[in-house]
């Protein structure tokens, strides 16, 4: 009725797929599915896009499949072809807002995070606020995190401030300054 595009999305379960958001949640954005679903237990037993809107999966505009949600960084190797690599779990904890890797990093790169901004169905993101990453051969490891940095904190940006230390700026709290 307001003319915009509603995103369904859905995830694979054990070979089944699932809504991704709760019915609550997909009533607000779309009145069929209130007016499908009276019961929580019926709309459990949504597996499909068919059964969740009642239309064939060819009516609808556009389906797009998502493989891969871990952050990771590209390398450019010297025939300009670039190679994923996975940050490690540390740095998969929380949305990544800013890295910053020193001119004399010795294979050190230095990351920030967390965001809780957004809707999340799963809880908020707010478990990393930021780390030292170091390169190890083929692959980044989990090095340290900053020590006056909360687990909480909000960072956005961090930034040099000479060689020995960086600022870590963060969203609607206050700055922190981390040892390089």
């Amino acid at each position: 009725a307001n003319e915009k595009l509603d995103p369904l999305i859905f995830y694979n379960f054990n070979g089944q797929q699932i809504p991704w958001a709760a019915k609550d949640q997909l009533a607000s954005q779309l009145p069929l599915v209130k007016k499908r679903f009276t019961n929580y237990r019926d709309f459990a037993q949504v597996r499909d896009f068919e059964k969740l809107t009642g239309k064939s999966r060819d009516s609808v505009l556009q389906i797009l499949s998502l493989q891969e949600l871990r952050s990771m960084v590209f390398l450019q190797d010297s025939l300009g072809k670039f190679t994923a690599k996975p940050l490690p779990a540390e740095a998969q904890f929380s949305p990544i807002e800013d890295f910053y890797v020193p001119e004399k990093a010795q294979q050190s790169v230095y990351f920030v995070g967390n965001n809780s901004s957004f809707v999340t169905a799963l809880g908020g993101s707010n478990a990393q606020a930021g780390g030292v990453l170091h390169w190890n051969s083929n692959a980044f490891v989990f090095k340290d995190v900053f020590e006056n940095l909360p687990t909480h904190a909000e960072s956005r940006a961090i930034l040099p401030l000479n060689t020995q230390e960086c600022l870590i700026l963060t969203n609607n709290g206050p700055s922190y300054r981390a040892k390089n």
